[in-house]
């Protein structure tokens, strides 16, 4: 979501491994391969990228940097995502572990 908003930018899927490899799926993309930064308590720092925008076309997303809260099956925080041009777009996430 952007920033304060409640409004969807897309669905991602986060598969974390024992490992602490990470991966990120958007629908109807090759899953991309996440860079674990940190991990602590409930916090999990992420970093991915780069690969084609989905909300800016003819652009790239450079990096996207999650800071991540997990807690009773539930994920919460935020990102930052850096464009080839130099622009950026904040906001935050909220997901809940799927059923398996």
């Amino acid at each position: 979501m952007r920033g304060t908003s409640d409004t969807v930018i897309t669905a991602i899927t986060f598969a974390f491994a024992d490992n602490h490899k990470v991966t990120v799926a958007y629908p109807n993309r090759a899953p991309l391969v996440g860079r674990v930064l940190a991990i602590g308590g409930d916090s999990v720092v992420v970093d991915y990228g780069p690969y084609p925008s989905l909300t800016r076309a003819g652009h790239g997303v450079t990096n996207v940097h999650n800071v991540l809260h997990i807690n009773n099956h539930r994920m919460t925080g935020t990102f930052l995502a850096k464009f080839d041009d130099g622009q950026t777009l904040a906001g935050h996430v909220e997901a809940a572990q799927s059923k398996r």
